[in-house]
């Protein structure tokens, strides 16, 4: 017999971006609110969230991980239904990070492609750069063949905060070196998560004069300011007369100004939290502290020369976060370090 609250249905996991993923279930009765976990496929211990509607956006997971996830409805203020399925899915690459290429093959996410940069670029299948692997060494590699139009397509990242400044770096190493050669490396951002790469998306190039020279490594730095949201970076070697053997040794996107914050709950009631935190900050700089509903992506900030912030006003029962980050330089802002907590049931009497 069907009960009258029962389980979520149809439980699915889509637009699954670094650290992020919706949930989006159904319901089998009247039921309005609902109770979600998620956790790593190999921890035992769910965390949980609460929801008022049935779709509910995961964020701050842990990245390149397998993620769990269950749905239940909220019968009363006491009692919930059975566990929906469970559904597993596995998070993408969450910044910052680097990949060192030191796996068996190449890892996900990454893409090897053929295509000349158009403003309405299309790719082929990748035939010049390759996957090299040998007990002693693993990289990619890019065979001299002209004329050359051979990206290298990184993973699509989630930018949470145009404020927040990232250096990429990447190392490349010329194997081997013929007579001659024209080949450029161009570094493509495409703003829309991949969708599309134009000209006008060239954010720095390497002269062929500036590439290594034969049996030689070097490292490249550029820094990427105002980006946000779903971001694909693209690792363009194009020349009319390749002549050089690359290898991408290693790719790194890491903050330009480090945030070492660790945020702690002082006291967490019904309708007031107390949030302090500790870290370095600059002399004469301010805290931005900002709070949300946990699934809302809005940052309103407060700043603060002290290391605590009292919030009162809040929903019982209720999924917040709390961001804290600094400034480095009036265009260059840590990337905020979120503390979740959830208020409880009623304010003491």
């Amino acid at each position: 017999q069907k009960k009258e609250c029962d389980y979520p249905i149809n439980l699915k996991a889509t637009d699954v971006l670094g650290d992020q993923a919706t949930l989006t279930w159904e319901q089998q009765g009247t039921e309005t609110q609902w109770v979600i976990n998620w956790k790593l496929q190999s921890d035992s211990v769910w965390t949980e969230i609460h929801a008022n509607s049935r779709s509910y956006r995961l964020s701050g997971l842990p990245g390149r991980s397998v993620i769990e996830a269950r749905v239940a409805a909220k019968c009363s203020a006491e009692s919930q239904s059975d566990w929906s399925n469970v559904v597993s899915f596995t998070s993408g690459y969450v910044l910052p990070f680097t990949e060192l290429f030191d796996e068996a093959s190449l890892p996900t996410g990454w893409e090897l492609k053929e295509g000349a940069l158009t403003d309405s670029t299309v790719f082929t299948e990748g035939v010049n750069w390759v996957w090299f692997s040998t007990w002693r060494m693993k990289t990619l590699m890019l065979n001299p063949t002209s004329p050359l139009d051979s990206w290298v397509l990184f993973p699509a990242v989630n930018f949470t905060d145009a404020a927040v400044n990232y250096n990429l770096s990447f190392t490349i190493t010329n194997a081997m070196q013929e007579e001659g050669g024209d080949e450029v490396i161009k570094i493509v951002v495409s703003k829309d998560g991949g969708k599309t790469f134009k000209v006008s998306d060239v954010v720095y190039t390497v002269a062929n004069a500036d590439l290594p020279g034969d049996g030689d490594t070097k490292t490249y730095t550029i820094t990427l300011k105002g980006l946000e949201g779903s971001v694909r970076i693209g690792l363009l070697v194009t020349g009319t007369t390749a002549a050089k053997t690359l290898m991408l040794d290693e790719v790194s996107v890491v903050e330009s100004c480090p945030n070492d914050v660790v945020v702690k709950a002082e006291e967490i009631l019904g309708t007031s939290a107390t949030i302090s935190w500790t870290g370095t900050i600059d002399e004469g700089k301010e805290w931005m502290v900002f709070i949300r509903k946990a699934g809302e992506t809005t940052k309103e900030y407060k700043n603060t020369v002290d290391t605590f912030m009292v919030f009162n006003d809040l929903e019982n029962r209720t999924a917040y976060e709390v961001g804290v980050t600094k400034a480095c330089a009036t265009d260059d802002v840590a990337r905020p370090v979120i503390f979740k907590f959830t208020t409880a049931a009623n304010d003491p009497c």
